[in-house]
């Protein structure tokens, strides 16, 4: 059976550290990333109300990227850093991008805003979770971690709650739509 050597406080420190930069990494690489799906899916969007609402979204998603790089700031991280986590991220997020690009240009303005949908909701699932872990480090963490206690506030966690609720139940009811079930609740 395989065990991990003992760690020390200071390994402890060290590797709370470097998680603390991966999930900061990660986060803003997915919000750069989501301001890029955003900008493509309202282009794919038929919908005015949809249009509206994902233009909110966009709004909010740049402040999220502004927010971040303070918190780099504080932090004394490189919000340019390279790692194996935000070439997945970034990978992803261009897939993502591509996906809609193809969808429409098929011609079909129905699929393409379907598409769309189901890429918001994905990136919307990676950002809900980087959040999450965002609050839970600026609770619980050490020292300069707190630091994202102020990116953390309860403003971004009520509003990435809805937007990732929103982009399920729109995602949702659009599969039962093409299912021929009846919605359970309006869609766009």
């Amino acid at each position: 059976m395989f065990r991990s050597p003992e760690k020390t406080d200071h390994d402890k420190e060290g590797l709370r550290c470097d998680a603390t930069a991966r999930t900061s990494v990660s986060a803003l690489e997915t919000e750069l990333h989501g301001i890029k799906i955003y900008e493509t899916a309202l282009g794919c969007a038929v919908n005015d109300d949809l249009k509206k609402e994902w233009q909110v979204y966009l709004t909010q998603t740049c402040q999220r990227v502004d927010l971040l790089r303070d918190v780099f700031s504080a932090l004394s991280l490189n919000p340019d850093m390279t790692a194996s986590r935000r070439k997945v991220v970034n990978h992803t997020g261009a897939s993502l991008v591509e996906a809609m690009e193809m969808a429409k240009a098929d011609g079909n303005t129905s699929a393409a805003q379907a598409i769309a949908r189901e890429c918001v909701s994905l990136v919307e699932s990676k950002d809900h979770k980087n959040w999450d872990l965002i609050r839970h480090l600026a609770r619980e963490g050490k020292r300069e971690e707190t630091t994202l206690s102020g990116a953390a506030n309860d403003d971004v966690g009520e509003d990435e709650e809805g937007h990732f609720c929103h982009a399920w139940e729109g995602t949702r009811e659009l599969s039962m739509a093409a299912l021929c079930l009846p919605a359970a609740v309006s869609v766009f």
